[in-house]
């Protein structure tokens, strides 16, 4: 069972967490990871591939992800 003392600091920290997640500095930081996951995602074929997944992933970034990286210059 946790102590009120943990579970205070784990609705703190969530807190902590969806505040930098609305920030800019968090959307930069998700849409960088998602544009890296996905790139390596993509790289599955046939029936491992998740599509859906990849669909979802695209529409978080897409919405709420800032990707600095340029697409040009940007190496494997």
């Amino acid at each position: 069972m946790k102590s009120k003392a943990n579970i205070g600091r784990e609705a703190e920290q969530a807190n902590q967490a969806l505040e930098l997640l609305a920030s800019y500095r968090g959307r930069i930081i998700i849409g960088r990871a998602l544009s890296h996951i996905i790139k390596e995602m993509e790289k599955v074929e046939g029936g491992m591939r998740e599509v859906s997944t990849l669909e979802d992933m695209y529409l978080i970034k897409d919405h709420f992800g800032i990707d600095l990286s340029d697409p040009y210059t940007d190496e494997d």
